[in-house]
């Protein structure tokens, strides 16, 4: 295999590596319930009433520091993790 061959193949699987974290993404809306900034943590309730607890990744914990409880967010997470938090239009 020539090394641009190489190349290629490392960079379409990183594509799809990339692609399918994506797809893995989910979203929710609702309203901060509480926050633990020292911890990263924090807890929404949805609008059909469940109750979501996420640790923030680092671009959601600085979006974490700007909000309270009471917020009405948009957050997109993977697992128990938030890799984004939004206010909620």
């Amino acid at each position: 295999m020539t090394l641009k061959r190489a190349f290629a193949l490392v960079l379409v699987l990183a594509l799809v590596v990339a692609v399918s974290q994506i797809a893995l993404a989910d979203s929710a809306k609702g309203k901060i319930k509480e926050m633990n900034l020292g911890e990263s943590s924090f807890a929404i309730t949805t609008e059909e009433g469940q109750e979501l607890k996420f640790n923030a990744s680092s671009d959601a914990s600085e979006a974490l520091e700007n909000l309270s409880p009471g917020a009405e967010v948009t957050v997109t997470y993977s697992g128990d993790m938030a890799t984004s938090i939004e206010l909620a239009e």
